[in-house]
């Protein structure tokens, strides 16, 4: 027992610590002093105790390596938080003088960089912003940008400019992406956009510039010799992203096809590609060292070449990692490599488990938030699983020779690529919601091309790049690597468009993870236990969990947090139904690919009974053309005439309507109703004059939902105050829930309206900022005066609301889910959780 304690003891205490990082970061409130004093004195007492009990350390010294990483990752991120814009200066214009100190990224129209705030008028202002420089060229969502020069912007210039300062504000949606733990996990505490010319001050000499600009100009410098050479490419952007880690000249189009493939650790600067560099130059190295001699006597006798070899392989994986842009899988792989060569230095024999786990510690110490990016996981745990089949495999008593030696190779490590893809099933699914069954096909051919032929090519590239002189090298190596890559996604391409390419995974229970977990551990113990492999069936909870069940009669609505704009989903026992689809954002970009498609998925949603558009205005069918490409849609109700609106959209954009004839199509006429599942839903607006008025608001589809106990939603489009009216002289009845017109626009929710409504929930579903001032605060006022609870997306996240018999549970997404980072705009909400015990 005491051997396996000090084998063990390291480990368990490394687990502890990013444990303890982990626990940081899901803290809605950060706690206060004096809970921190209180630790410190633990901490002492557990130093007392292991003093004078040692046995006690194997449980004390992980418990006091934990309450030191709680201290020191809340007092960052305490630090953090005081660099917080302030109030007064939310959405206003000001003068700041700044440095870039991140790689620009520029598309068409626009360019994006991280800045330092060297000084501002008002002061005040978070060190360390990203600045959004737009060009005032854009002519509506639906036409394609228009190239703009800008001027040269890179890392060590300052600049001064006027900009309109923000905190970071994003969606917060079940599942979602969380804009706003992104931005604080990178330090980017306000958002600036540009107004008017910005004017270049002077460029920082390079001794003046912090190490981390230092490293950034040098990724720039390389960016800008290579693009001559690549950037008339297919796949030029590949080829940067292999070399300086610029992922974002890939096109949205590839990280499809690299998501559905299995590809993307691949595509990004990976821990293999680090570590083939570095055994390569560690290869060749020890080579020449061998051979080289001072005075008739070989170098390897002064300093062995093994040392030597390793010493310069990690400072070619540092460089190789700081121009890649020092992602998490490049820490994890350089801190490994460190440690590997520090304790041959030392003479020090480690095992590779011990080796992953301080370097997990060395990560969570450089950047206490890695623990919150999906990289970091899927990172470290592809290593564990890839170790975990070292050790499964064994070794042969007589190895094989020639070229049965190589095929039993090539099927070790097809073996090892499906096990590794069955392995992380469960996390790309928790993250990702979709999961690459070709992956191990894929990967395949795409390994050793890309980390042995494509990535050393493009690195060639990056090279020579930069040396004028060297020019006809530069465009031989780019055409070279260029053509490997096309001959590689030929094959890529055909194998995602088949039917059973990957596989959609919902959102299931954290327990179905802890089987998975457990089965995956039974599954990689030492052969010869009894049934070892039926350990990979605890994966099949958590990858085939589907929809979360819902009973008879019942109903579940998701309002979701979309900015400005409509999309609610409602679900019954067996049918779901989509009512409008959000904003169109750009020509290639809408939130029904960004936010509802994820959504669905996330909630096994694989088809659309129902979808409605309430009416054609671009913030309420903005996302209907993604959706219809991501979903099967068997009914489609709308307000106006569907099939000319799409052909005239997809026209627009340049690809073919998604439109399928097999779609039904109605019009959301009031008398039209149908009963599911025991839930009543039922159009009550517009009526056959409403459908003939030019006024899109005005013939707002006006859907009521009923459960068969009597709860009730209201969902109501665009309507305004006369449309209201004349729903209450028809006598439309009372509704629990009711999503308010117009976004709460003071052209609707009127007085009688808002009386006779006699909601318990009324919510309003609007961008945060937005510019037309929704909703109107006295629209906001009318409705809680008459005892109704006002809630904001922009406040609130996502809103759900379940029904359970005679009640009602509503939820509010900022509140379960609340977290020290979020905008402040959370606390504005009102509890739901508590208005629901008033409520009932």
């Amino acid at each position: 027992m005491r051997l396996l304690q000090r084998q063990f003891f390291g480990r368990i205490t490394a687990l502890a610590i990013v444990a303890a990082a982990v626990w940081v970061h899901t803290f809605s409130e950060l706690p206060a002093d004096w809970l921190w004093y209180s630790l410190w004195l633990l901490v002492v007492l557990g130093g007392v105790v292991c003093w004078r009990i040692p046995a006690s350390a194997y449980v004390m010294v992980p418990l006091m390596a934990a309450a030191i990483t709680l201290w020191w990752v809340s007092a960052a991120a305490d630090q953090r938080l005081a660099e917080t814009l302030p109030t007064t200066d939310e959405n206003r214009v000001s003068r700041v003088e700044f440095e870039v100190i991140g790689l620009p990224q520029q598309t068409p129209s626009s360019l994006h960089f991280t800045a330092r705030v060297r000084q501002s008028k008002p002061e005040a202002l978070p060190s360390t912003i990203q600045v959004n420089w737009s060009a005032a060229t854009w002519l509506g969502p639906y036409s394609k940008p228009v190239k703009v020069d800008f001027p040269t912007v890179s890392p060590g210039q300052v600049w001064q400019s006027n900009m309109l300062v923000k905190t970071p504000h994003g969606y917060q949606n079940e599942q979602g992406f969380d804009y706003e733990q992104y931005s604080f996990s990178h330090g980017v505490r306000a958002l600036g956009s540009v107004r008017g010319e910005p004017k270049l001050l002077f460029t920082l000499p390079w001794w003046q510039r912090s190490w981390s600009v230092m490293a950034q100009s040098l990724r720039y410098e390389l960016r800008k010799a290579m693009l001559p050479y690549v950037q008339s490419y297919r796949y030029g952007g590949v080829l940067l992203a292999l070399s300086v880690g610029d992922q974002n000249s890939i096109q949205s189009q590839d990280w499809l096809v690299f998501n559905r493939a299995g590809l993307t650790h691949l595509v990004s600067i990976s821990g293999s590609h680090v570590t083939l560099m570095a055994v390569l130059v560690a290869t060749v190295i020890s080579w020449c060292w061998r051979r080289l001699r001072y005075k008739r006597v070989a170098l390897a006798e002064y300093w062995p070449a093994q040392k030597i070899a390793a010493c310069v392989a990690l400072l070619v994986a540092a460089l190789y990692c700081t121009v890649a842009g020092w992602g998490v899988p490049a820490q994890r792989t350089f801190l490994m490599l460190a440690v590997v060569v520090g304790t041959r230095l030392a003479s020090v024999s480690w095992q590779p488990s011990q080796t992953l786990a301080l370097a997990a510690v060395l990560v969570v110490c450089l950047d206490p938030w890695t623990v919150v990016a999906s990289g970091f996981w899927l990172s470290f745990g592809a290593v564990t699983v890839l170790l975990l089949c070292y050790h499964w495999q064994g070794h042969a008593m007589q190895p094989k020779q020639g070229w049965a030696a190589i095929g039993s190779y090539v099927l070790q490590v097809l073996a090892w690529q499906v096990v590794i893809s069955l392995a992380l099933f469960p996390a790309l699914g928790w993250q990702f919601h979709e999961i690459s069954l070709i992956s191990p096909f894929s990967n395949a051919y795409a390994i050793p091309l890309i980390g042995m032929v494509i990535t050393p090519l493009s690195l060639l590239l990056m090279l020579v790049a930069p040396i004028e002189a060297l020019s006809t090298v530069a465009q031989g190596v780019a055409w070279l690597a260029h053509v490997l890559l096309e001959l590689m996604m030929r094959p890529t391409e055909w194998l995602c468009e088949l039917p059973a390419a990957s596989m959609a995974v919902a959102w299931a229970p954290w327990w179905t993870y802890g089987v998975a977990a457990l089965g995956m551990g039974y599954a990689f113990l030492p052969k010869g236990l009894p049934g070892r492999h039926w350990g990979w069936i605890g994966l099949l909870p958590c990858l085939l969990w589907g929809r979360t069940p819902i009973a008879e009669g019942e109903w579940r609505a998701d309002v979701l947090d979309i900015g400005q704009g409509g999309a609610v989903l409602v679900q019954t026992r067996h049918h779901a139904l989509l009512f409008d689809t959000g904003l169109r954002l750009s020509h290639q970009s809408d939130v029904g690919d960004r936010v509802i498609v994820p959504f669905l998925r996330a909630k096994g949603i694989t088809a659309l009974d129902w979808l409605v558009l309430s009416h054609d205005d671009l913030d309420h069918t903005g996302g209907a053309l993604s959706v219809l490409q991501a979903v099967p849609v068997r009914a489609l109700y709308t307000s106006f005439s569907a099939r000319a609106y799409f052909g005239r959209e997809a026209a627009l954009l340049g690809m073919v309507s998604p439109l399928l004839p097999t779609t039904a199509q109605h019009l959301c006429q009031q008398g039209v109703s149908w009963l599911v599942d025991g839930v009543q839903f039922s159009f009550v607006w517009p009526d056959a004059s409403a459908l003939r008025n030019k006024d899109s608001n005005a013939r707002s589809c006006v859907l009521s939902i009923r459960s068969a106990q009597g709860k009730s939603l209201l969902l109501t489009g665009d309507i305004g105050v006369a449309q209201e009216a004349a729903l209450l002289r028809q006598g439309l009845e009372p509704h629990d829930v009711v999503v308010v017109g117009h976004h709460g626009s003071r052209t609707s929710s009127s007085v009688n309206w808002v009386q006779s409504m006699q909601a318990t929930w009324a919510i309003a579903q609007v961008g945060w900022g937005n510019r037309f001032g929704h909703p109107h605060t006295e629209v906001v006022r009318r409705w809680q005066r008459f005892k109704s609870v006002f809630i904001r997306t922009d406040y609130a996240g996502a809103v759900r609301i379940v029904t359970e018999g005679s009640g009602i549970q509503v939820q509010c997404q900022r509140q379960v889910r609340a977290r020290y980072w979020q905008h402040p705009s959370s606390a504005l909400q009102t509890s739901c959780d508590q208005t629901l015990r008033e409520s009932q």
